[in-house]
């Protein structure tokens, strides 16, 4: 097939999750013989090959990332929302690359305008939710301190031409059940085709489960992504506090990842006196390397952490919050623990049974269990069914 894959960003600009697991699959399908042009913004107009991948890039000015604060601004979302004339550009050069079907992806700095161009030149379309951005300007619906029970006013705003827009694509595609329905809840996509396909990820060598933690060492509990509010960072650097002081077992808390500094300063603080090393911007192997347990204390309805992913191939069980999609992967007892934020002391017990666990057999039966759902989530697999519903939006 002759594929054309639109997103925001692409390799090596890579501010998130979508952009590696983007990257999974499309070099899977150019090993397997497909013909991929992605179709992506950066800072000049100019086309390149990345590992086999054609890469065409368009000068629409930075995107905000995702997740983004009140200081992007309104004007931005509102063109984005609301004007055509990067899709306009980019559409062009689609039609002239002549793909069979086109799979967009993030669209922020392209405007869902693309999709009624598209349709109108007889492309058929392909769509995957990975975020709130048809929805939400931030991305994220988090507001003060938890999920967004309603749509602001902005949201309203930005939001109805983009959820209009969606009866363009042929075939929708949620990185999770949860998404794909919340989409569909809001109106989205009733006449499109309907799919749930996971991020891909392959570990960079062969994995074996993990034997239980040894008594004589720390145990290390483990975080990586993004440092903010909504990720649930700092309740867990609490509850680590609180489960170190009721357990008589060594350990440590490793953090990496990135955030506003003045944030990281306050996280920083929040963890003084602690056994908490942040580590700031590691490689995924790396990290998983020197943790035992993997936590995803979301706050915020995430589509799915690919966190979860990463640490199932790595063989550590995952200890996540029930928000999101994240109990679609995370079954407590077979693959980690899951546990309600808005239940007090609800991470610090299951934090608490987590570590008492590790030193037990148990744990060596959850590591099993996450290297064999991990296969799941192998390019190749994943690209098996990606085909499948890029075929079905041909035949759609």
């Amino acid at each position: 097939m002759r594929i054309a894959i639109v997103n925001s960003h692409y390799y090596p600009d890579e501010p998130g999750g979508t952009e590696r697991s983007l990257r999974f699959l499309v070099e899977a399908a150019v090993a397997r013989g497909h013909t991929c042009t992605v179709f992506t913004t950066g800072d000049r107009r100019h086309r390149t090959q990345i590992n086999g991948v054609h890469v065409e890039r368009f000068n629409v000015g930075t995107p905000p990332a995702a997740h983004s604060d009140s200081s992007v601004p309104f004007l931005w979302h509102l063109r984005d929302a609301y004007s055509s004339g990067v899709a306009e550009e980019m559409s062009d050069a689609i039609v002239r690359f002549r793909p069979d079907v086109t799979h967009t992806n993030n669209l922020a700095g392209i405007s869902v305008g693309l999709w009624a161009r598209l349709k109108n030149r007889g492309i058929p379309i392909a769509h995957t939710l990975r975020d709130y951005y048809l929805m939400c300007p931030k991305r994220v619906q988090f507001r003060r301190g938890r999920p967004c029970g309603s749509s602001c006013s902005a949201c309203k705003v930005m939001g109805l031409p983009r959820l209009r827009a969606t009866k363009n694509v042929n075939t929708v595609i949620g990185n999770s059940r949860f998404i794909l329905e919340k989409h569909l809840r809001a109106g989205a996509f009733s006449g499109a085709h309907r799919e749930v396909i996971y991020n891909a990820y392959r570990p960079p060598r062969i994995v074996s489960p993990r034997r239980k933690v040894p008594t004589d060492r720390p145990l290390v509990v483990g975080y990586i992504g993004r440092l903010q509010e909504s990720k649930g960072v700092e309740d867990l650097i609490k509850s680590f506090r609180e489960a170190l002081a009721s357990s008589s077992r060594e350990m440590m808390l490793q953090i990496a990842g990135s955030g506003d500094s003045h944030y990281v300063t306050h996280l920083k603080n929040l963890a003084s006196n602690l056994p908490v090393r942040f580590l700031g911007t590691v490689m995924p192997p790396q990290f998983y390397d020197a943790v035992d347990i993997t936590v995803v204390p979301s706050l915020w309805d995430e589509p799915l952490a690919r966190v979860i992913l990463e640490s199932f191939a790595h063989g550590v069980p995952v200890l996540a919050s029930i928000m999101g999609g994240s109990p679609e992967l995370v079954v407590n007892g077979r693959t980690g623990w899951l546990f309600d934020p808005e239940e007090s002391s609800a991470l610090q017990a299951v934090l608490t049974q987590a570590i008492e666990e590790s030193a037990e057999t148990k744990y060596e039966r959850l590591s099993i269990s996450c290297v064999t759902d991990s296969q799941r989530f192998l390019p190749d697999r994943v690209l098996d069914n990606y085909v499948a519903a890029l075929q079905g939006s041909v035949d759609f």
